[in-house]
């Protein structure tokens, strides 16, 4: 069975090295745009759940604004470790969705 794909944002709302919030299908998304193209990600930390948007995009890593974890940006594999007070604590990677654009628009499926 061939899942759909959901158009979630207009090209030209997507700068480099940004992120935006989207809700697409019951499920909350990061859409980010690296050198390397468009990612989409589930929005929550693996570490206790902060809305990633609300961290920033550092050197090309998403970086969890409660405990600084950090996610690469193209693929969401771990690249720091959450920290607590003098404790580290690992983290998942991110749940990553494929992302797509065409005319004028992004869109994301849910496949993987």
């Amino acid at each position: 069975m061939l899942m759909p794909k959901f158009k979630i944002a207009a090209s030209s709302e997507v700068r480099l090295n940004e992120m935006i919030p989207v809700q697409c299908d019951g499920k909350k998304l990061l859409l980010t745009r690296t050198s390397e193209g468009l990612s989409v990600f589930d929005r929550k930390c693996t570490h206790l759940g902060a809305d990633l948007c609300k961290g920033k995009i550092d050197q090309g890593e998403i970086v969890c604004p409660w405990h600084g974890a950090r996610f690469d940006a193209t693929n969401g594999q771990p690249r720091g470790d959450a920290k607590l007070l003098f404790l580290r604590m690992k983290v998942k990677p991110l749940a990553q969705y494929v992302a797509s654009e065409a005319d004028g628009a992004v869109f994301v499926d849910f496949t993987n």
